[in-house]
C-alpha cells in the first residue's frame, strides 16, 4: 500500500491545484464576459466545457463509466504511454469544465459588477482586478472546487484501471488487488480501506467550515 499511496501522493497536487487555478481564471472571464442573458451564457459555458459528452455509447450507460474507453482511444492514437502524467492529464481534462462552472456561479454571486466597473475606472487592468479584487474573496470557492478534485482523484479507479498500471498505479488498485483473488485477507483489505479513506476525511475535516459556505455562495445565483 506504501508504493501505491506514495503514487496518489504524486498525481494529487497537481491534477488537483490545476483543475482549481486554471477554472478560476477561466471562470472570472466567462462570467464578465457579455452574453443574451446569465442563463443562456451559462448553458453555452457547460456545453463547450464538458468533454467526451458526445462520444457514443448505449443508453443505459452512465456518462461516468464509458467516458475512459474513448479517452484511452485518444491517448494511444497520440501514443501516449499509460503511466502517472497521463492519468494526470485526464484528471485535469474532466476536472477543469466543472470546477469552471463552479467557480462560474461563486464570481455571479460574491463580486458586484459595480467593483469590477470601479476598479477598471481606477485604471486596474485584467491582471490587476482578478488578483487585488476577486482573488482574496475566492477562498470558499476554491475550497468546494479542492474537496471536489481531490476527493474524484483519491478515489478514482475507472481512469487508473484504464490508464496506468498495476505497477505504476494508485491506491485505488492497490486496494482492489488487496481484494482480489481466490483467497482474501480480509484484514489487509480493511485496513487497506481504511488508509485509503483517511486523506478524504482529513481533508474534510480541516476544510469543512469553508466548504458549505463555498457551496452555498454559488447556489444563490446562476
Amino acid at each position: 500500500m506504501v508504493t501505491w499511496s506514495t503514487t496518489s501522493t504524486v498525481i494529487e497536487p497537481s491534477s488537483t491545484c490545476t483543475s482549481s487555478l486554471v477554472p478560476a481564471a477561466c471562470a472570472s472571464l466567462a462570467c464578465r464576459s457579455p452574453g443574451p442573458n446569465d442563463q443562456s451564457h451559462s448553458s453555452t459555458t457547460s456545453g463547450g466545457l464538458v468533454p467526451a459528452t458526445n462520444t457514443p455509447r448505449p443508453p443505459a450507460a452512465p456518462l461516468h463509466n464509458s467516458a475512459p474507453s474513448p479517452l484511452r482511444v485518444t491517448f494511444t492514437d497520440l501514443n501516449v504511454t499509460r503511466g502517472i502524467p497521463t492519468l494526470i492529464i485526464a484528471h485535469c481534462i474532466y476536472g477543469i469544465p466543472i470546477c469552471t462552472l463552479i467557480f462560474r456561479n461563486y464570481y455571479a454571486t460574491i463580486v458586484p459588477n459595480e467593483i469590477i466597473e470601479s476598479a477598471r475606472v481606477d485604471g486596474a487592468g485584467l491582471v490587476q482586478t482578478y488578483a487585488r479584487i476577486i482573488l482574496p474573496i475566492s477562498i470558499s470557492g476554491f475550497v468546494v472546487t479542492l474537496i471536489w478534485q481531490f476527493t474524484s482523484v483519491w478515489n478514482d479507479f475507472l481512469f487508473a484501471l484504464f490508464l496506468t498500471t498495476q505497477q505504476n498505479g494508485p491506491v485505488t488498485l492497490g486496494l482492489a488487488a488487496l481484494a482480489g483473488g481466490q483467497k482474501v485477507d480480509y484484514a489487509a483489505s480493511m485496513a487497506g480501506a481504511l488508509i485509503t479513506s483517511f486523506p478524504t476525511l482529513l481533508v474534510y475535516i480541516v476544510l469543512g467550515r469553508w466548504f458549505i459556505g463555498g457551496l452555498m455562495a454559488g447556489a444563490l445565483k446562476g
